[in-house]
C-alpha cells in the first residue's frame, strides 16, 4: 500500500462521526489494515485476479467494522464513567450514610432487566384498599365481579350449564353451596335455586388484612362472629344487599389477621326459605322454648337427650372441641353447637340461627325484658334469663361501640347449669 493510499484511509478514518483515538491506536489500525492489504494481494497473486471493485468493499468493510467498534467503546466508556463503581471493584470504602447500591453493569450475554412501567399498577395499601371498594361498588348489583352471576337476579342452573360440576358441594345454615375453586367462588343458593349469596376468595383478597378493610371501608354496619370462631364485618350498599368480610379470630400472636372471604348477600332470599317471622315473635318463642331445656329447629332437650342420640339423626359433627370438662361438638349445616359432659349428657345448645342475628340489642330486650344478670366477657356482653329453675337462656351481643351502639344478637344458648357443674366439679 503506497504512502499516498495510507493518508487517503487516514483522512477517512478521521472523517468518520464521532471517531477519535490516541496517536498509537491510530498507527494499530493503520497496521492492521496494511495487513490485511498484503493478505488481499496475496490472494490476488493465487488467484491470479482481484477486482478492484472487490478490494474496495473489503476495505471500506473493514473501516466500517473498525468504527462501530470503536463507536461501541467509547459509550460503553461514557456508562462506566456515569455509573458509580461498586467500592469492591475501586478499593474504595462503602459509605455508610447511602442506602443505596448500584446495579452492575450487564454482560456482553446478559439481558438488562425490564424497566419498569409507570402506569404498570403498584401493590400499595392504596391500591388494596381500591379492590375492596370496588368490589363494595359492585355489592350493590348483587355481584363480585361486573357483569358476572348476581345474587337475587340468577339461578345456578345457568352458572353450572356454563361453568360444569363444582369442585364440591355443602349444605349449610339452611343452603346449598357450590364450590369453584379456579374462578374463587363459593355460591349459595336456596330451595328454589335462586343465587342468595357469594363468597369470594381470590388471592388478591386473602392477602389483605383486617387493618386494611378498616381503612379501606370505614366504620361497619355490624360485626358478629360465627360458628367457627370467624369475625364478619357487615356493611350496608343498599337496603336489599349485605357486603360481609370474614377473617379469622385475631389473637396475640396475629392481631391484624387476613381476609379468609368476602360475601355478598341477598338476605330476603334466606329469610324466605326459613319461612319469615316478626323478631317479638321469634323472641317470644325462644323465650317459651329455653324454660323447657329447648332451642328452636333443635330436637334436643338440656339435661335429658345424650350427644349420641343427635349424632344418629344429624351425623358425626365437624368439629369437636375439649373446654373446661365438657366436650363441644359443631355442626355448621343446623348453625348449631352443643356442649356434652363425660356422661354425655348434652348440658348447653348454642345457636347461630340467621334470623336471630339480625334483631337488635335493643329489640331483643324490649321482648324478653330485664335479664336477670349482665355478664362481659372479653368484647362481649351477656344478657342471663333465668327462665326456670332448671334453664337459663342467655343472649349474646359484641359489645356496643360508638359506631354501632346498638348491636345485633350474636348467638344465643340454652343451659342446664347444674350438668355443668357437676361435671366440673367432678
Amino acid at each position: 500500500m503506497s504512502d499516498k493510499t495510507d493518508q487517503e484511509l487516514l483522512q477517512k478514518l478521521r472523517e468518520l462521526p464521532g471517531f477519535s483515538l490516541d496517536k498509537e491506536k491510530k498507527q494499530q489500525i493503520l497496521e492492521n489494515v496494511m495487513q490485511e492489504e498484503k493478505r488481499y494481494m496475496r490472494q490476488t497473486r493465487t488467484r491470479g485476479s482481484f477486482s478492484l471493485l472487490g478490494k474496495g468493499i473489503a476495505v471500506c468493510a473493514l473501516v466500517g467494522a473498525v468504527w462501530v467498534g470503536a463507536s461501541v467503546m467509547k459509550h460503553q466508556d461514557q456508562q462506566v464513567a456515569q455509573s458509580p463503581l461498586p467500592d469492591s471493584v475501586t478499593g474504595k470504602q462503602p459509605d455508610p450514610t447511602l442506602a443505596t447500591t448500584p446495579s452492575p453493569m450487564p454482560t456482553q450475554n446478559q439481558v438488562p432487566p425490564a424497566q419498569s412501567d409507570p402506569a404498570a399498577p403498584i401493590a400499595t395499601a392504596e391500591r388494596d384498599g381500591s379492590l375492596l371498594k370496588q368490589l363494595f361498588e359492585l355489592s350493590r348489583q348483587g355481584q363480585v365481579e361486573k357483569g358476572g352471576i348476581s345474587v337475587e337476579n340468577s339461578v345456578i342452573d345457568t352458572y353450572e350449564k356454563q361453568w360444569g360440576k363444582p369442585d364440591a358441594t355443602r349444605f349449610e345454615d339452611g343452603l346449598s353451596y357450590y364450590t369453584y375453586n379456579k374462578k374463587g367462588l363459593d355460591i349459595g343458593f336456596n330451595k328454589g335455586m335462586q343465587v342468595v349469596e357469594i363468597r369470594y376468595h381470590t388471592p388478591a383478597i386473602t392477602k389483605l388484612t383486617m387493618k386494611q378493610t378498616k381503612q379501606a371501608l370505614g366504620l361497619t354496619h355490624s360485626i358478629h362472629t360465627t360458628i367457627n370462631d370467624q369475625t364478619v364485618f357487615v356493611y350496608k350498599p343498599n337496603d336489599k344487599y349485605l357486603f360481609e368480610v370474614v377473617f379469622p379470630a385475631a389473637t396475640k400472636q396475629q392481631p391484624d389477621p387476613a381476609i379468609q372471604y368476602v360475601v355478598v348477600r341477598y338476605p330476603q332470599g334466606e329469610i324466605n326459605l326459613m319461612a319469615q317471622r316478626a323478631p317479638d315473635e321469634l323472641l317470644g318463642e325462644l323465650k317459651t322454648n329455653a324454660a323447657k331445656g329447648q332451642l328452636l329447629q333443635v330436637p334436643v332437650t338440656v339435661g335429658k337427650s345424650m350427644i349420641d342420640e343427635l349424632q344418629r339423626e344429624w351425623g358425626k359433627p365437624s368439629r369437636q372441641d375439649f373446654v373446661n370438662g365438657l366436650l363441644y361438638s359443631v355442626f355448621p349445616d343446623k348453625s348449631v353447637v352443643l356442649a356434652s359432659n363425660k356422661g354425655d349428657q348434652i348440658v348447653e345448645i348454642r345457636s347461630y340461627d340467621y334470623q336471630l342475628r339480625q334483631i337488635t340489642k335493643s329489640q331483643a330486650l324490649k321482648t324478653l325484658g330485664k335479664p336477670t344478670e349482665t355478664v362481659k366477657i372479653g368484647d362481649q356482653q351477656i344478657e342471663v334469663y333465668q327462665v326456670s329453675p332448671d334453664y337459663q337462656l342467655k343472649v349474646v351481643f359484641p359489645l356496643p361501640t360508638q359506631e354501632i351502639p346498638d348491636p345485633t344478637i350474636d348467638h344465643v344458648n340454652v343451659l342446664y347449669p347444674r350438668g355443668t357443674v357437676n361435671q366440673m366439679a367432678q
